[in-house]
């Protein structure tokens, strides 16, 4: 899960990040991630968070890994 940022908490920011990136054939996102829905108080939250998960890689028709372009919605919500 992200960090949710201590200035987007205390101004009562809520919503969506939605970020686009390539998983490389070993599971890993790769360095290059754009943010495809901002909200610019969590997008950073929301990208480092991104860069720290893992994959199953996909696969073509052959079974060998492939890189492969994913989207993701990242939702911060205040509890």
């Amino acid at each position: 899960m992200p960090a949710y940022p201590g200035a987007a908490r205390a101004q009562g920011i809520e919503g969506e990040v939605v970020l686009r990136a390539i998983v490389d054939q070993d599971g890993a996102v790769e360095r290059n991630i754009v943010v495809v829905q901002s909200i610019p108080q969590l997008d950073q939250a929301a990208i480092q968070a991104l860069r720290q998960w893992r994959f199953e890689p996909g696969r073509d028709a052959a079974d060998h890994p492939v890189r492969v372009l994913i989207e993701v919605p990242l939702r911060f919500r205040l509890r």
